[in-house]
């Protein structure tokens, strides 16, 4: 091991300094690293296909994607090559995948993660049982090292070299190792042409093939897809998969283009798969604005569906509001019913309970005002479920502080006192003094010591009063 390391230190130095001969020194270093990476001779890398090292270095592990990029560079391969080599190496790790789980429908829903070792590949070709894929590495019984656990909760090993569940990041520098990803995108499309291919495996190339197009800029391949995306989906929908309907929104993330994907999922009652997919962060703001959008302006009379969004997603600022909105509207409509039908109680508890869940939103993203706003008018709701034959929703000032003064229970009062901002000394001496020295309720006045500040104002204030009223008297 350290004499490895000395000849790499003295290659790498030797390539700083050798300026006429700096190529030709960091052409033989990275043909060094690879041999000891793959654990061949000099020799054998030297007189190996340059396809066939890249393939190694591949199914080497991800550690070694930048030896790939620079050995691609240094042999001048063709981007059609290298293309070939990733998308081979790609489409055969699905094909691991699908077998070793039967059906890649579980593994792309939950969005598990798999890998592969760093291990040394030192084996030699076999001839592949389909030339269209091209050859594999020998012993097939490698192709999953390990005892994973169901949909990857355990690292796998792939043979190929390659997750295919890697995250987008991951794809990104995956696919940049071709100089036009476009060329990676044009062949993972003709494999979906395929006689007999798993619409599972069709879905994930479709997804990986839009991600090339679009980070090669290429507008033609991006119509491609959603094209061949639109042509599926009837398909997918008669063989109930409407997961892999999921896989394509989320995987693509064109939610304008794919809004006829939603309008199925709705139709179909498969709307909540959506919520259930394990998305990035990245993905999962797009994703969730894209569906709040799409609700409020698509179908707007669906709150329920509006809810579930924000509640999936954390949105609790827009779950308050939309609430708060709701509540508001129907108070509104009930408004001349109130005291005069008594049916109306029922929707006003609903109203009551919507103001409540729009307090606990804006509780929820530290906006407090908001939800003392929501309870109070919630608490007013209450009072006035609690006496049906008088308005407390709606009052004039003149009329909030009769009632206050007559009503006589003290959790009615503190809601007209909190709704209409009249939770003052002022307001409430007024109440205590009628209430308690001249109708002689003092319990109204127990409850306050025990849930308001008992000031000796207060005190001055019934002395005033009273003096008022015996001269009067």
């Amino acid at each position: 091991d350290n004499s490895v390391e000395s000849v790499s230190r003295v290659l790498y130095a030797l390539a700083s300094v050798a300026e006429g001969a700096r190529d030709f020194v960091k052409q033989i270093h990275i043909n060094h690293e690879i041999a000891v990476i793959l654990d061949i001779t000099y020799h054998a890398v030297i007189a190996k296909d340059p396809e066939d090292l890249l393939q190694l270095l591949l199914a080497a592990g991800e550690s070694h994607r930048r030896l790939c990029s620079e050995f691609i560079v240094r042999n001048h391969l063709e981007g059609k090559r290298v293309a070939d080599v990733l998308v081979r190496a790609l489409f055969r790790a699905m094909l691991q995948l699908k077998n070793r789980e039967n059906s890649l429908l579980a593994v792309l829903y939950f969005n598990a993660r798999a890998s592969y070792s760093n291990q040394s590949h030192a084996a030699s070709y076999i001839s592949s049982e389909d030339e269209s894929v091209g050859p594999v590495i020998s012993d097939p019984k490698s192709a999953l090292v390990g005892s994973p656990t169901r949909y990857g909760q355990k690292r796998e090993m792939f043979q190929e070299g390659v997750d295919p569940l890697m995250s987008t990041a991951e794809f990104a520098e995956f696919a940049s190792l071709c100089r036009d990803p476009r060329e990676i995108g044009h062949l993972l499309t003709s494999l979906i042409h395929r006689p007999n291919l798993a619409h599972d495996v069709e879905t994930e190339l479709l997804v990986r093939a839009y991600f090339c197009f679009q980070l090669s800029c290429c507008a033609d391949g991006v119509e491609l897809v959603l094209r061949m995306i639109r042509d599926r989906v009837e398909k997918y929908v008669k063989s109930n998969q409407f997961v892999l309907l999921v896989r394509l929104l989320t995987g693509v993330g064109r939610f304008k283009e794919l809004e006829y994907i939603i309008d199925t999922l709705i139709e179909n009652d498969q709307f909540e798969l959506i919520l259930k997919k394990n998305v990035d962060a990245e993905g999962s703001a797009e994703l969730k604005n894209s569906l709040a959008v799409y609700l409020r302006e698509r179908r707007p009379s669906d709150h329920e569906k509006l809810e579930m969004v924000y509640y999936r997603f954390q949105m609790y600022r827009e779950l308050g509001i939309e609430m708060q909105e709701q509540a508001e509207n129907e108070l509104s409509s009930l408004m001349p019913r109130i005291t005069v039908d008594q049916a109306v109680l029922i929707p006003l508890l609903e109203c009551m309970r919507k103001f409540v869940v729009a307090a606990d939103a804006f509780h929820e993203d530290a906006c407090f005002k908001l939800a003392r706003e929501c309870l109070k008018k919630a608490d007013l709701i209450g009072a006035q479920v609690r006496n049906p034959n008088t308005r407390y929703i709606g009052l004039k000032e003149s009329d909030i502080r009769q009632l206050m003064r007559v009503c006589g229970g003290f959790d009615d009062t503190l809601a007209l006192a909190e709704a209409y901002s009249m939770n003052s000394l002022d307001e409430w001496s007024k109440v205590l003094f009628y209430q308690t020295i001249t109708l002689g309720n003092f319990d109204i006045f127990e409850e306050y010591r025990r849930r308001l500040p008992l000031v000796g104002e207060l005190f001055e204030r019934f002395r005033e009063y009273y003096r008022t009223e015996r001269d009067n008297y």
